[in-house]
Order: C-alpha cells, then structure tokens, then sequence
C-alpha cells in the first residue's frame, strides 16, 4: 500500500536541472538554454554535460563558455557547473555525472532537444511538496508544427511513443493527489527528457548506470534500468500534467522504417542488458499482445503487434552478443576523462 501523500513546504527544497549534450547539437542546445532563463522560476544549479568534446585544444570548451556567459549574463543565473568529457561515452555515464555532481536534493533530468515551458520549473517545485521519489512531467508535441506531421500523428496515436512525445498517453494512472497531479503505476510514460529524481532515492538504489544508454548504436536502457530499481525499492511516482516541455521532432523519424528499426533496437536491450528472466517475462507479455492489438483493432493496432514482435525477436536473436556488447562499454568508459568547470 502505497503511504498517504501529505502536502507540505517547499521553501527549502532545491533543484538541480541536469542535461546532456553534444557538439554538433549546439543549435538544439541554445533554445533549449534560452528557454530555461525565461521560464518563471529557475533551478537552484544548472548541471551540463558535452558529451565526446574530444582532447582539443580548449576552443570548443571556450565556445560553450562563451554561449553560457552571453545567455545567462542577461539573468540572474543560478551556479552553472560544466562538464566536458572528452570521448563519447554511454548516456548512462554522462546522467550518472550529472548525479554525482549536483549538490540538491532533486535532479531534474531533461534532453537538449527539448524546449521548456515557461511555468515548467514553477510546477515542478510546487509537486515536490509531495515528495515524490520520481516525478514525471508532460511531454508534448511543440507548437506551430507543420501541418501535415500533425495528421500523421494525429491518424497514429501510438507513433508518439517511438518519438517520445504525448507521454501521459502511455501511463498508468492510479489516482489524483490533486487536479495537477496523479499518482502512477509501472514505469510507462516515465521519460528521462523529463524526470525529476529525488537525491534520497539514489542512496537508496544507486545510480544510473554508467555502461548503459545510446552509445552510437540507438541502444537506450539506462532511464529504464534505472526505473526498474526504483519501482522494486517502492519508489513513489507521480506525474505533474502542468510541467510541461516541448520535444522537438526530427521529420525523419516519422516514418514506419524508423519505427521498425526502433523496435529491432528495443529488443537488443533485454538481451544484452536484463537478466534472462527479463527477456522470458518480455516474450510472453509481447506475444500475448501481439493477439490483443491484431483482435482489438486490425487497421489501428496491427503495426503495434508487428513493432512487438520484432523487438522479440531481436532479443530471442542477440543473446550470443551480450559479452561483446558490455565489453565495448565497459573499454569505452576507461578511455574517457572529463573536467569539471564551475561558471
């Protein structure tokens, strides 16, 4: 039974905002900091990660300095703490920086191609009231799309899942705790574009781990993997429908390709990353819906039983690859080194 949510003060409560970023994503990472300094309440720490900078020189770390400086001079900015890794690394290592480094009680986890709501921090702070262990925000579709990824998306419904977007449509909800915010079953929906994490939980679970997450192969896992912990421990999850970011939408995802291979690369997850127990729970689930979604609606649901099936068999498939797959990790991490860099 899960303990009764009582309300109370979030004057001390504080919040880091953490995001992970690349170089030849600096377009997506300047709205996405732009829209951090105009919402209506700012993070008490501001945690950035560049992921595989390289061992250059220090330009490109100057760059970045020089991008802060110019955006967050014009507010008054709360301490911003840089960290450049040199190699490209697991997302799981830069998310598990992230933690390291923050000195709040709360990290809030979100992608640099996300553009925040100005309220977004505003609510965020107000549900910690709750004192969620993991709080989850909405995630919508940005404004003024074009009009026709609208229709795609507004004739496939399911399709926001593989392009992380419309999150609340996945969740599971248990009950209101107000007319904002709900308490939730499972982990669906749960996104780490969007995650606000309590400081307590990690000391309780850990932290996420650094071998997993996209590592130049499209094999996430890291946010799920760690969501699975959570969940075991009795971690509570709720979900804020007013905390509300915009993820941006690459045009080439929508298509039923992309789809297909994003599956293929979900099932790699559970046989290089869960144990056996988790693929056997997985193939039974996948197969018992592939007839649920194939008899519930044939036009609608037909090419989600089919992006199930795949991802079975990817995982049925791939079992022999997991001793490369972690042993490619794990070399890839001892090659990094990073620099903390306080602004």
């Amino acid at each position: 039974m899960v303990p009764e949510l009582v309300e109370g003060n979030t004057t001390r409560i504080t919040v880091s905002l953490g995001v992970v970023t690349f170089p030849g994503r600096i377009n997506a990472f300047k709205n996405f900091l732009n829209s951090i300094f105009v919402g209506s309440q700012l993070p008490n720490e501001l945690i950035i990660v560049i992921n595989g900078i390289g061992n250059s020189n220090g330009s490109k770390i100057t760059k970045y300095i020089e991008l802060l400086k110019n955006i967050t001079d014009q507010f008054n900015r709360p301490p911003v703490k840089l960290i450049c890794v040199t190699e490209n690394v697991p997302i799981g290592y830069c998310r598990a920086l992230i933690v390291k480094y923050s000195t709040c009680d709360y990290i809030a986890i979100m992608d640099d191609d996300v553009i925040i709501d100005p309220l977004c921090m505003e609510k965020i702070i107000y549900s910690l009231r709750f004192s969620p262990d993991i709080l989850a925000g909405r995630v919508e579709l940005p404004p003024n799309l074009p009009s026709k990824i609208i229709k795609y998306l507004r004739e496939r419904p399911w399709y926001n899942q593989f392009i992380f977007t419309a999150n609340y449509k996945f969740m599971k909800i248990k009950y209101a705790i107000s007319k904002d915010i709900f308490l939730i079953n499972g982990i669906s929906g749960v996104w780490t574009n969007h995650m606000v994490i309590k400081r307590e939980l990690i000391s309780r679970i850990g932290n996420f781990n650094p071998i997993l997450g996209y590592f130049g192969d499209d094999i996430g896992g890291e946010d799920t993997e760690f969501k699975i912990r959570a969940r075991k421990s009795g971690a509570r999850f709720l979900y804020n429908k007013n905390a509300i970011v915009y993820h941006r939408i690459n045009p080439k995802r929508l298509t039923p390709s992309y789809a297909l291979k994003r599956s293929w690369h979900h099932g790699l997850a559970y046989s290089y990353i869960f144990p056996l127990r988790y693929l056997v729970k997985a193939c039974v689930y996948e197969f018992l819906s592939i007839f649920y979604y194939f008899l519930k609606d044939r036009r609608k649901e037909l090419f989600l039983a089919v992006t199930r099936f795949i991802s079975v068999m990817s995982g049925i498939l791939s079992m022999r690859k997991r001793k490369y797959f972690l042993d490619k990790r794990i070399s890839g991490i001892r090659k990094a080194k990073y620099s903390l860099i306080t602004l």
